[in-house]
């Protein structure tokens, strides 16, 4: 926002579905370029900036829970329709459905409500908008959602003098990690059991009984590097790795590793990622790593044509390395407040 001239004292912005989390405000006064002053002669303007900040909650709203539809509608005196739903660490995919979709007008050939899944944020957007004029059922696949959070899931009406009553159901896909340092023979063919059990608010439940698939049939599609948060001052800390420097990348699976920011003690600052290819065990010369840093869970689809990397609800930093360039750095002042993932993988020419 700026304030167009000295006479405007008072700017507003109004942000719907905002994402949860720590927001900041900062006032910048910008230098009058054209102004010819002599040091020590001219007084300093001060001005006064006083931000406040109203919020208003939605209360009572249902909770999707995987593969159990639930059946609502959109009116005239309530456009909108308000949902959650609670994703798992692990979760590849989110799928939202709307269907069996019924109007009060008899003309409506399709489904006349806009889908509306995750939260605003700035500069970049969080909300994903899918336009479902076209057809009975609405089907949103998307890939990557934030681990153990809550999404917010909107169904607004698209005609203010219709009813429109519709069924929604979400469904969930889990990916349960390989620990690292197994062989690659036993990576794949590595087999979870069938009573794997995940945290949904708060208790351990069956994933099975709350309708949640498990890719690949219970088969890990990445390895986890255990991490250690050292704490090395009050305003600095640095993650080590628990089973040594190095870290195995191959393509048949990415590596993660985890990087705690989300402490409550972990405001601004930045995040710096340092990263070194040992030759020595660089068989193939061709090959190239990729390094994706990204906040909320790990980008597991790394764009190579790119310099982007990047979830459906976020986006990400991308770092290549080879056999030429075998050292690369990144900074991101700033950090959300969240937990941060860094995700390599190596790719054959």
């Amino acid at each position: 926002m700026e304030l167009a001239s000295i006479r405007q004292s008072l700017s507003l912005m109004n942000i719907s579905n905002p994402i949860s989390g720590e927001w900041y405000v900062a006032a910048h006064l910008p230098k009058d370029i054209g102004k010819i002053e002599l040091k020590g002669f001219v007084d300093k303007c001060f001005y006064l900036f006083q931000p406040q900040m109203y919020v208003r909650r939605l209360v009572n709203v249902p909770i999707l829970q995987p593969r159990t539809p639930l059946r609502q509608k959109v009116s005239p005196t309530d456009m909108t329709a308000h949902f959650k739903i609670f994703i798992p660490e692990y979760t590849m995919q989110l799928v939202i459905q709307l269907r069996n979709c019924t109007s009060n007008n008899p003309a409506e050939k399709g489904c006349p409500v806009n889908l509306l899944i995750g939260s605003e944020s700035l500069p970049v957007s969080h909300l994903v908008t899918i336009n479902c004029n076209e057809s009975k059922i609405c089907t949103q696949v998307l890939n990557s959602p934030p681990w153990m959070k809550r999404i917010q899931v909107a169904v607004k009406s698209r005609n203010a003098n219709e009813i429109t009553s519709f069924e929604i159901e979400s469904s969930l896909t889990v990916c349960t990690p390989a620990p690292a340092g197994i062989s690659r023979t036993m990576l794949n063919n590595f087999t979870l059991l069938a009573n794997i059990t995940q945290f949904l608010n708060g208790k351990g439940v069956s994933m099975k009984e709350h309708g949640i698939n498990l890719l690949n049939n219970g088969k890990s599609c990445f390895r986890n590097h255990p991490i250690i948060r050292d704490a090395m001052d009050i305003a600095s800390v640095r993650f080590l790795l628990l089973l040594g420097p190095n870290v195995t990348v191959t393509s048949e699976s990415p590596a993660v590793l985890i990087l705690n920011l989300n402490t409550g003690r972990d405001n601004g600052g930045s995040i710096i990622v340092d990263l070194a290819l040992n030759k020595s065990f660089l068989p193939n010369k061709n090959a190239t790593v990729f390094a994706c840093l990204s906040a909320g869970s790990p980008a597991m689809s790394l764009n190579i044509t790119s310099m982007t990397c990047h979830s459906d609800f976020s986006l990400g930093y991308l770092i290549k390395m080879n056999s030429t360039v075998r050292r690369a750095a990144l900074r991101v002042p700033y950090p959300e407040t969240d937990r941060w993932f860094l995700t390599l993988q190596a790719r054959r020419p």
